[in-house]
């Protein structure tokens, strides 16, 4: 018998959710001695469990569980006076069949939900860092959706509506995307750079600390073949030097033909004011030439120029005052460290 009641039970629920209202319960109509008596069976219920909530598996309750299924269809479909809907609710009725704390729980989601949504309409998707404190919350949020799912406890509505925001279910896709957003920032950073400044060459400073440190990875990673050959091409179209070496001894050749444009030749004061860095990366090419360690690439360049790598270049300033080689009037003449005066000569003290 328990398992044809099951049955009966189980082909009930199937009822319920079809939206019909099963056979058993056409005598529960509104105002009929049948509903006042359903009605005080469902107030023993409550006064026994402490709640409405009759399921559909409870021993003996099959007959109380198809007629409150019948009252919530009834109304939604506007059937229910209000007489007896306010007599159910004084019983704690639960019109949606979920218990204060579903319905809690429901709310909280709702919550979630509306943040991530107005996320999306901000930032154009859902990739939401989670590295940063201000979206903590809804990161950790989203990684128990996606982990619900994975165990087959997300709903097919929750499903769904997350999936109309655009919500990438598996992680590693989700990551592949972060990183090439990321990767596009960086990218854009560095195209901006270098229309302001003509060049990749991103200084050592806590402004650009960021864009430096990732100019480091992608030399690292091209270095190690882990980048790919279209990041190879964006980079290339931007003039990318990915030798930093060559890239700065280009950069002070740069300077140096300016300042032989500048000034007529290389010979760079070792305290000229206007870039203090040149005359000591002139030094060192001359040291490095005479030694025999230059490249001899670099050697040629630098000769072509027109500079020497066995001239001294003494500090001075192409700004100081020439020194003065003709004696003021009035001042006596020495001779031998000694002052001559009216053909007397005085030994210096």
């Amino acid at each position: 018998m328990s398992t044809k009641n099951s049955a009966k039970q189980l082909r009930s629920v199937a009822t319920h959710q079809a939206g019909r209202l099963p056979p058993t319960t056409t005598a529960s109509k509104p105002g009929s001695r049948n509903w006042r008596i359903r009605r005080e069976e469902l107030a023993a219920f409550e006064r026994k469990h402490g709640h409405c909530r009759v399921s559909a598996l409870s021993k003996n309750r099959a007959g109380l569980y198809r007629w409150v299924c019948a009252q919530r269809l009834r109304r939604s479909l506007g059937k229910l006076s209000q007489e007896q809907i306010r007599s159910l609710d004084e019983l704690g009725f639960s019109w949606d069949g979920q218990s204060k704390t579903q319905r809690d729980n429901q709310a909280r989601w709702d919550a979630m939900y509306e943040v991530l949504a107005a996320y999306q309409r901000t930032h154009g998707h859902c990739r939401i860092p989670c590295s940063t404190g201000e979206h903590a919350r809804l990161c950790t949020w989203l990684a128990a959706q996606r982990d619900a799912r994975r165990n087959r406890r997300l709903s097919a509505e929750r499903v769904r509506r997350l999936s109309q925001l655009g919500i990438a279910w598996d992680t590693h896709v989700e990551l592949r995307r972060m990183n090439e957003a990321r990767w596009l920032d960086m990218y854009n950073a560095l195209a901006v750079f270098r229309q302001e400044h003509g060049n990749c060459l991103v200084p050592n400073s806590k402004e650009h600390a960021g864009l430096r440190k990732w100019i480091g990875k992608q030399r690292i990673a091209k270095r190690r073949g882990t980048l790919s050959k279209d990041r190879v091409r964006w980079l290339d179209r931007l003039g990318f030097d990915w030798d930093i070496v060559e890239a700065q001894w280009n950069k002070m050749f740069e300077a140096l033909v300016n300042y032989k444009n500048l000034h007529g030749d290389c010979a760079v004061p070792g305290n000229w004011p206007r870039n203090p860095s040149l005359a000591s990366w002139v030094n060192r090419q001359r040291k490095l030439g005479q030694q025999g360690s230059l490249a001899l690439d670099r050697k040629k360049r630098l000769e072509k120029l027109g500079f020497s790598f066995s001239e001294v270049v003494p500090v001075r300033s192409r700004t100081r005052k020439p020194r003065r080689t003709t004696r003021p009037a009035g001042r006596p003449p020495r001779e031998g460290g000694r002052l001559v005066v009216v053909g007397v000569i005085f030994p210096r003290i």
